[in-house]
Order: C-alpha cells, then sequence, then structure tokens
C-alpha cells in the first residue's frame, strides 16, 4: 500500500512479520548472531505494540532487544510468557520452566494442554541442546514446534493489539511498585517464584 509514494507503517509492518515468519524454523541451540541487522532497526522503527516488537526480535534471533522489552513489561500475560520462550532460545531451561510454570493458563493452552506438558517441551529441548542426546525426539519435530509456538504467540499479540503503529505504549509497561521490585529482582536473580528460583 502506497501513499504519498511512501509504504504505510502498517503494510511495512505486514512485511516484516511475514518475512520472519517465513523463515527456516530456529535452531534450538542459542543463536550467536542476529538473524538479520537489518531487519533489528526495521522491528523497533514500525513502533508496534510492545508484546508485537518482542516477538518480532525473537524471530529475528535478537535476544538482548527482546529481553528488555520482556523485562519492562513483566506482569503482563503476553509478555511473561515470551519471557518462558527467550529463556528457552537462550537455552536457560530452568528458567524457562519456571516461567511456563507461571504462565497465564489460557494463554499456554493454546499451545500445550498443561505447564507439565511446557515443561516437557523444555527438558526435550535441553536433552537435544545441553546433553546431545537427541534419542527419542524427532528434532526436526521439536523445532517446527519450538517455531509454530514462537508464531502463535506473535499471531495472539497481534489479534489483540493490531500493527498499528503506536506513539505511546507506556501504559503496557509494568509501573506497579512491586512489579517494579520484582523487575529489579528478577533482573539480578533474587526472587524465588513458588519455591523456584527464576531470573
Amino acid at each position: 500500500m502506497l501513499v504519498c509514494g511512501k509504504l504505510t507503517p502498517l503494510f511495512m509492518a505486514s512485511i516484516v512479520v511475514q518475512q520472519l515468519k517465513d523463515r527456516s524454523p530456529l535452531e534450538l541451540k542459542r543463536p550467536t548472531k542476529v538473524y538479520d541487522e537489518k531487519l533489528r532497526i526495521k522491528i523497533a522503527d514500525l513502533k508496534l505494540h510492545p508484546a508485537i516488537e518482542a516477538g518480532l526480535h525473537l524471530l529475528n534471533d535478537d535476544l538482548y532487544s527482546a529481553h528488555f522489552l520482556v523485562r519492562k513489561s513483566q506482569g503482563q500475560a503476553i509478555a511473561d510468557y515470551w519471557h518462558g520462550i527467550l529463556h528457552r532460545i537462550e537455552n536457560d531451561f530452568r528458567n524457562s520452566r519456571a516461567w511456563y510454570d507461571n504462565a497465564d493458563q489460557p494463554l499456554l493452552k493454546h499451545f500445550f494442554s498443561s505447564s507439565e506438558e511446557a515443561k516437557r517441551f523444555c527438558w526435550a529441548c535441553q536433552n537435544i541442546v545441553v546433553d546431545k542426546n537427541s534419542e527419542g525426539h524427532d528434532v526436526e519435530a521439536v523445532k517446527r514446534q519450538a517455531m509454530d509456538e514462537i508464531v502463535g504467540v506473535l499471531d495472539l499479540a497481534i489479534e489483540e493489539f493490531g500493527l498499528d503503529a503506536r506513539a505511546d505504549v507506556s501504559d503496557y509497561y509494568s509501573s506497579r511498585e512491586e512489579d517494579k521490585e520484582l523487575k529489579g529482582q528478577m533482573t539480578t536473580g533474587r526472587v524465588r517464584r513458588e519455591g523456584r528460583e527464576n531470573e
């Protein structure tokens, strides 16, 4: 869609979303570099809702940018779910399982029958990546499931928040004092959720 010879922000956002959804499935091992460096800036310039931007950064293997957004949005269901996925991609499986354990259940049930199933999926990823034991696991199927989950959460975020550019998303970022305190503890690794260490 052109307006005065330029692509509209909505159309540009749609192109970036589709480009990242169409990429080959992510590797289970932590990425060593950003998938497409040019997209890193484009994603930020789209001024999308942080829940969508975080998902696009995850699909682009830009873990630093994604982590910044999910930490800042802690306490929001989709951001917290992204946090679990992010830790799995970082191969921090213990923290990933903890985030899944505390995930918003209606959101989690889009992808897993229970938090126990989600944690089993994390264990499968850990077996393949860390333990170098793919016995009993279809590695390509696990990769596809990981990719389908990310694309699925992204689709839910787009459905909820839309692809329109936003001038201000400060209402999405956590501002409650207890969330600020929890964020500080989470970023320094000093928190326990229901007896489980978490970052």
